[in-house]
């Protein structure tokens, strides 16, 4: 037994598939519980983040099982996970030749063809696993990354709606939203969504001062105040909204409220 997988070994250093593969299949005649040996040492090393030990395992395996879903996936990720995308793309695509509703597959397809700066075969991995999942949020948000980047503002703006609608707290989705209707000249939804933004997470200036300049254009001083006076505490160095604030509270004469400021 020893011998036919020292000798299949040899084959398969050799390149000579087809001899390693006719090889181990004696082995496992001799021995059927080595059926999933390969199989077993590949996902030892994957579950170990092993990745580049787990590639040759699960070469193996797939040479006598090569129909195998959960092998060719794996193998896959092993690939992307030690740096070589292309053979990555090459083993998700088998995997979704043989299981067309292999998520996992359509997502990291998609986020490897848009490191790769391809965000229209990305967006077809995404449109494939929109269809099979709906509601995965992950996969409208980052087609609304790529719409943007292919210049389709109707499209990204309707990716990032469906995403906060999935996720009402997706603070990222709100904020591109409000920015996009914003683009588009639809102030009272850009509000909605930066007032939004803001609400979720108040951390970040620019919302804050977005919508300012908005409230500023109408001539909602209150609310202008309420929210450059916050953006304002957290990102100071905007003069031209320090000295806009400073000439409001003048003119209501409240000038010793922003010198105290």
């Amino acid at each position: 037994l020893d011998a036919y997988l020292s000798l299949g070994n040899l084959y398969y250093q050799q390149g000579d598939n087809e001899k390693a593969a006719a090889t181990y299949r004696r082995a496992i005649e001799l021995n059927p519980k080595l059926e999933q040996h390969f199989f077993d040492q590949g996902k030892a090393a994957f579950d170990a983040e092993q990745f580049v030990q787990a590639i040759e395992p699960f070469n193996k395996f797939l040479l006598l099982y090569p129909e195998d879903v959960d092998a060719t996936y794996l193998l896959g990720h092993s690939y992307e996970a030690s740096g070589d995308a292309n053979n990555a793309l090459r083993l998700y695509a088998q995997t979704i030749e043989l299981d067309a509703n292999h998520k996992d597959a359509l997502m990291r397809s998609a986020q490897i063809y848009r490191w790769q700066n391809d965000p229209q075969n990305a967006l077809t991995m995404l449109t494939r696993l929109i269809a099979i999942d709906s509601s995965n949020v992950e996969a409208h948000y980052l087609s609304g990354l790529l719409h943007l980047e292919l210049n389709r503002p109707d499209d990204a703006l309707a990716a990032f709606l469906e995403t906060a609608r999935l996720e009402p707290n997706h603070v990222d989705a709100h904020y591109r939203a409000a920015l996009l209707y914003e683009q588009k000249g639809d102030m009272d939804n850009a509000v909605e969504q930066y007032e939004t933004t803001i609400k979720l997470d108040p951390s970040k200036a620019e919302p804050f001062l977005r919508v300012g300049a908005i409230y500023q254009k109408r001539g909602d001083k209150e609310n202008m105040i309420r929210v450059y006076e916050q953006g304002l505490a957290i990102e100071p160095n905007h003069p031209q909204t320090q000295y806009d604030l400073a000439v409001l509270f003048e003119g209501r004469g409240e000038n010793e409220k922003w010198e105290g400021k």
